[in-house]
């Protein structure tokens, strides 16, 4: 544990098992309750699963899922310019447990993640760390409404089925064109609320 203090705005954050705790919120209830949520989702479906610690079986791992989404159409393949990615600075927003960052990075891009769980934000650190060879992942705990990067920061601003689970989805929008280079590339999935799947899996 630590603090860090941002020398434009004067800020101070906590330093949180390796992470970087870049919010600004304190008694938002609604966000607590986020954290909370997604922590325990992630506990109980994922985190025995999370042990890539070998590079090279970990990037084979990668090479597997990378034809699971083209075999499934999904829009970090196909959406994504996927084999472009060298050298291009990506944001993804939501990291979950860092599959779509991992991916991005096994295929070259400058990656940088953030998720507004802490949890989940180590664990993708972890991933994205096992892939550089300073073993260093760039990851953070931060709220999509209010991102900590400057303007026009990224090539490419990805997010999957994470956006529409905010107070205020407009402001994450606006956000993600603040972050966005000028000719850059947003890919952003939301699911769609009174779609026939959303109403049957709730009703089940």
């Amino acid at each position: 544990k630590g603090l860090i203090e941002c020398l434009g705005c004067n800020r101070v954050y906590a330093i949180n098992k390796g992470i970087f705790q870049l919010l600004k919120f304190s008694n938002d209830d609604v966000k607590n309750e986020m954290q909370t949520f997604w922590s325990e989702v992630y506990k109980k479906a994922y985190k025995q699963h999370d042990k890539y610690k070998d590079r090279k079986i970990f990037e084979e791992e990668l090479s597997y899922l990378e034809k699971l989404f083209i075999h499934r159409q999904h829009i970090s393949v196909i959406e994504m310019p996927i084999n472009e990615l060298k050298g291009m600075k990506i944001l993804e927003i939501g990291s979950g447990a860092g599959s779509h960052s991992s991916l991005f990075s096994y295929k070259g891009g400058d990656v940088t993640s953030i998720d507004i769980t802490l949890e989940r934000a180590v664990e993708t650190a972890s991933k994205l760390g096992t892939l550089s060879a300073d073993n260093i992942g760039n990851a953070f705990q931060a709220d999509a409404e209010e991102l900590p990067f400057q303007n026009e920061s990224f090539d490419i601003v990805f997010s999957n089925g994470v956006l529409h689970h905010t107070e205020d989805t407009n402001t994450c929008i606006r956000e993600v064109h603040r972050v966005l280079k000028k000719g850059g590339i947003a890919v952003i999935m939301l699911y769609a609320k009174n779609s026939f799947l959303y109403w049957f899996n709730l009703f089940l």
